[in-house]
């Protein structure tokens, strides 16, 4: 029984060695030739220390010499940290404060970036060839023979609500076990070409990255600068003949309503997933209308759990306005939802919070036994044996199917008018209307006022607005304030910037 991830790397090589493994920009590389630069980067580690089992900082862009440093980070026995490029460095450093990793690979050209910036006790590695490969094989095959399925795979910083990183420690089971079943559900095969879009400190990306190390699967890490021009990203997927994507709502929304996919035969797609954010079901149903031969899913999945912890096939019909369903648990993970006084919520409709246990789960998170002890907690119906699950801090409830939807943060529940709204629900009826391509809604809470964000060609009439709500709307549930935007700000994930909307139109 294999206990890494890794363990199945020889008979990926073995099998694929000289297929195209990686297509960066204008550069392929093969399965052989990633193993080499992977074990070049293992070398390096394994003569600048003894020790092993810990965090490596990877400080590379999405590209494949990052996939190489992870690959290699693991065959020496360590696990990885894919750090944000573009990260302001005070962000960088908190990160790296946090972490107290002994080493930090990027590349030469890289490096020059870091001096002046005070990484601790961290020494910089510089990846490439120089080290002893077959001094390295010998001491990995003796370090890898110590690991656990339950040891850390990678860890991931996202933000925190104190303005401290996050760190997320998945361990190896979790990505296993999603991966194991992701590759049959999804239909990727070693014949399959992956478009991968999210960067590589987004955990979609694991999803990209693994599928292609243990199917033998094409990755094509798509360059960032397309993503800015939704047709030259169409055409560039159509020239790879890319079968598989997931991707974040925002991107996806963005091809339909330019209505892109009518303009060229894109059946080289197979399968079309979406994960991040809420997907609005009128653009869905434009790529479902235009791929008809294409399989849709709609997943779910806080980066606590590995990658997506819930999913839905999109194999009926639905109208513009209603919307999706987040389906029912991968495998090996159950995922429910929990009433204010900790019973399960069975009854359709019925809100609560979602949760998560299973060995899809984190470990918590790094160096902070605090936040980790709120949010990874003891499942309250098992009394008689201690048991871990996530606290998601989202909203959910089951419909008549028995699919599980989503109804938003419990964040964005707010009180208002004395009634409980669920700013969700507002933008999903109004993602609904004609000539609306995107919408985002945000609450006042001094001037107890309810804002619609919306993304259009052109500005809308705010008396015309309002009707058209007012009839898929009651009337506390109206926003009062409308703003039209040409764009919405995006983070780095591609998902829409709340705090920045708020920061900069509701100040």
């Amino acid at each position: 029984m294999r206990a890494g991830i890794v363990a199945n790397w020889p008979e990926t090589l073995s099998a694929h060695r000289d297929r195209i493994a990686i297509v960066d920009g204008e550069r392929s590389a093969t399965f052989g030739e990633l193993d080499a630069a992977a074990w070049d980067v293992a070398a390096t580690i394994v003569a600048a220390s003894e020790r092993f089992g810990g965090p490596i900082a990877v400080f590379i862009p999405k590209s494949f010499d990052a996939v190489a440093a992870f690959l290699g980070i693991l065959l020496s026995g360590n696990f990885y940290s894919p750090l944000d490029t573009a990260s302001p460095t005070p962000r960088l450093q908190k990160v790296l404060r946090t972490l107290e990793p002994e080493f930090l690979v990027t590349t030469a050209e890289l490096a020059g970036r870091l001096e002046g910036t005070d990484l601790g006790d961290t020494k910089v590695l510089i990846a490439g060839p120089g080290g002893d490969v077959e001094h390295a094989k010998r001491v990995s095959r003796d370090r890898l023979e110590t690991l656990i399925d339950t040891d850390p795979l990678y860890v991931k910083f996202t933000s925190g609500s104190t303005g401290e990183p996050k760190g997320v420690v998945l361990p190896h089971r979790a990505v296993i076990d999603y991966i194991d079943w992701a590759r049959v559900e999804f239909g990727v095969t070693s014949e399959s070409i992956i478009g991968n879009q999210a960067p590589f400190y987004f955990d979609v990306s694991v999803q990209d990255i693994y599928l292609c190390l243990t199917t033998g699967a094409r990755l094509v890490l798509i360059p960032d600068s397309l993503f800015v021009f939704p047709a030259k990203l169409l055409e560039y997927v159509a020239e790879q003949k890319v079968t598989f994507i997931c991707w974040v709502p925002s991107l996806v929304v963005n091809v339909a309503n330019l209505d892109l996919l009518g303009r060229a035969d894109h059946g080289h797609f197979e399968t079309v997933a979406v994960l991040g954010e809420v997907m609005p079901t009128r653009q869905f149903n434009h790529w479902i209308e235009h791929l008809p031969n294409a399989r849709f899913y709609n997943t779910y999945g806080p980066t606590e759990s590995a990658i997506a912890s819930t999913f839905f096939e999109v194999d009926r019909a639905f109208e513009d306005g209603e919307p999706l369903p987040i389906g029912r648990p991968c495998p090996n993970s159950d995922v429910f939802v929990l009433s204010d006084l900790g019973e399960r919520v069975t009854t359709p409709g019925e809100l609560g919070e979602i949760c998560v246990r299973g060995s899809s789960l984190a470990l918590g998170y790094w160096g902070a036994p605090e936040k980790t002890s709120a949010a990874f907690v003891r499942n309250p119906a098992r009394s008689q044996y201690p048991e871990t699950i996530y606290r998601t801090g989202d909203l959910g409830s089951w419909n008549d199917h028995g699919e599980l939807m989503f109804a938003g943060r419990r964040d964005s529940q707010i009180k208002h008018m004395g009634y409980r709204i669920e700013l969700g629900e507002i933008e999903t009826v109004a993602a609904s209307l004609d000539g609306l391509d995107a919408c985002c809604v945000l609450y006042d809470e001094s001037s107890r006022e309810i804002t619609l964000f919306y993304m259009a060609a052109e500005e809308r009439a705010v008396g015309a607005l309002r009707r058209e709500l007012k009839g898929l709307l009651p009337n506390y549930m109206l926003p009062r304030a409308f703003r039209h935007l040409t764009a919405f700000p995006l983070n780095p994930n591609g998902k829409v910037d709340r705090p920045r909307l708020r920061r900069e139109y509701m100040a």
